[in-house]
Order: structure tokens, then C-alpha cells, then sequence
């Protein structure tokens, strides 16, 4: 998958979640796994694999709430990366992964 897809494949589960939220929270947890998994697979054999989980619960924890503006602007970098390793959108928690922070 490209980038350009991968930012599209978030975006849309993105705002899935995001209507459901809107209409209440009592059936929104398959939306916020589903958000999770699409991350694991979107990071999946890039560089910010290995912060995958750090990723997913900054941006999208099991319960409270999101940041949908972060979210949303963490997937348009996503899309608009020429980086295949997604190095360039994730260096920040890569480099903290690495340094043991």
C-alpha cells in the first residue's frame, strides 16, 4: 500500500469513529479497534513499527478522548510522506523508542 492510500485508509476509519462519537459513546469501542488495527497495519514494515503500540495509545486509547485534529493531521502526513519507512511522520517516537525514553 502507498502512502497516499495509508493516509486514506486512516482518514476513513477516522471518520467513522468520529460520527459515532457524535451520536453517543455507548457503541464507539469497535470503531476505536478498528482505528487501532488499521495504525498496526499502516505502520506495519516501516521504521515506526517498533512504536506502533505507543502510537496507537497516544492517538487512539481504549478510552477517553482524541485528539481528532492530531489524529487527522498525523494521517495527512501519513499521505503526503514520499518516506516509504514513514521515518519522516514518526521520528519523534522512533527516536524516544530508541533513546529508552
Amino acid at each position: 500500500m502507498k502512502n497516499e492510500e495509508k493516509g486514506d485508509y486512516l482518514l476513513d476509519a477516522i471518520s467513522k469513529l468520529e460520527q459515532e462519537m457524535k451520536y453517543g459513546r455507548s457503541a464507539e469501542y469497535p470503531y476505536r479497534k478498528s482505528l487501532q488495527l488499521r495504525l498496526k497495519l499502516v505502520l506495519a514494515g516501516t521504521a515506526a513499527e517498533c512504536v506502533t503500540e505507543v502510537v496507537q495509545d497516544r492517538l487512539v486509547p481504549e478510552q477517553g478522548d482524541i485528539n481528532f485534529n492530531s489524529l487527522t493531521d498525523k494521517a495527512q502526513a501519513i499521505k503526503a510522506s514520499n518516506d516509504e519507512s514513514l521515518f519522516d511522520v514518526f521520528k519523534g517516537q522512533i527516536l524516544e523508542d530508541q533513546l529508552g525514553i
